[in-house]
């Protein structure tokens, strides 16, 4: 038999039993994982605390199927219209108001900033998030309004925001909208999420950076194109198998902060939330609007 013949079956064997054992590892896992979830745990997800109507707005931000978020290679992130939910009106920009337009004379203009709650997540329509309340409420008391005829407000909230996104919206949009006011609804994300953020992202660089952004590399850079390979094995192979989501979880912990206990969280984020507070509210002193 030629050497050639020879070599092809051995790698041809090697490559079967391979296949052979990388099976029966993943049918392993697969029955331990199935007996563990039918007799040893109750499986529950935060969908399972949510009211049904909820539903819609839990599948949306749950699944990874379609990006949320359209991203600009300056770190700074809107909503993809490509992946709206039938509840929610996005205008061009993604944001969850109407377009842009110049300021009038005879309008009170609101803008309203912060995460999911005053996004609006849950809401049955654009009109019973909070900017939407916020916007009747002025226009139902004539001593709000005082001079002006009427008031809008613009929801630049977004979800997993935090207020360094608050920050870059002001700088690129309030000179569009020019508020009257600047209300902040945040505080959560900033002390609670704060969890896998590095520490030097928050003291030295002093921003909350764009969570699912962290550790981004150009491609050319070192072994970043090696690594970026892996990591794409690993989140595709999770989602096909057992056996390589235990891998992935084992070898994307090594890479990964270290969750802090939530009272770190507070103390670690609450001298940048009142900074961010603060930077706020000198903005206002150019763009010419009072924060709340």
């Amino acid at each position: 038999m030629a050497l050639f013949e020879i070599l092809t079956l051995v790698i041809g064997k090697i490559i079967l039993y391979i296949f052979i054992v990388v099976g029966f590892v993943e049918f392993s896992f697969r029955i331990y994982s199935w007996f563990v979830k039918t007799f040893l745990v109750e499986e529950v997800s935060r969908k399972d605390f949510m009211p049904k109507e909820y539903a819609i707005y839990s599948k949306w931000f749950m699944d990874w199927g379609k990006p949320m978020h359209s991203y600009l290679p300056i770190g700074f992130r809107f909503f993809n219209n490509d992946n709206s939910l039938p509840t929610v009106k996005n205008n061009y920009m993604g944001y969850r108001c109407d377009e842009f337009t110049p300021p009038s004379e005879d309008e009170f203009r609101i803008v309203l900033l912060g995460g999911s709650a005053a996004w609006g997540c849950g809401a049955s329509s654009n009109d019973t998030t909070i900017a939407g309340y916020l916007e009747k409420l002025f226009n139902s008391d004539r001593q709000l309004l005082k001079r002006y005829k009427r008031a809008k407000c613009f929801n630049l909230a977004q979800m997993n925001s935090f207020q360094t996104q608050d920050i870059l919206t002001i700088v690129f949009y309030v000179s569009k909208i020019r508020p009257d006011i600047v209300i902040s609804l945040s505080g959560w994300n900033e002390l609670i999420a704060n969890g896998p953020i590095e520490e030097c992202y928050l003291k030295n660089y002093g921003v909350f950076p764009i969570v699912e952004m962290l550790g981004w590399e150009p491609l050319q850079a070192g072994n970043v194109a090696f690594r970026s390979l892996i990591d794409a094995f690993c989140v595709h192979g999770a989602k096909k198998s057992v056996f390589i989501k235990w891998i992935a979880r084992n070898l994307r912990s090594t890479r990964v902060v270290n969750s802090r206990e939530i009272v770190d969280r507070v103390k670690i984020g609450t001298p940048l939330f009142i900074k961010n507070l603060l930077l706020i509210q000198e903005l206002g002193k150019a763009f010419g609007y009072k924060h709340y």
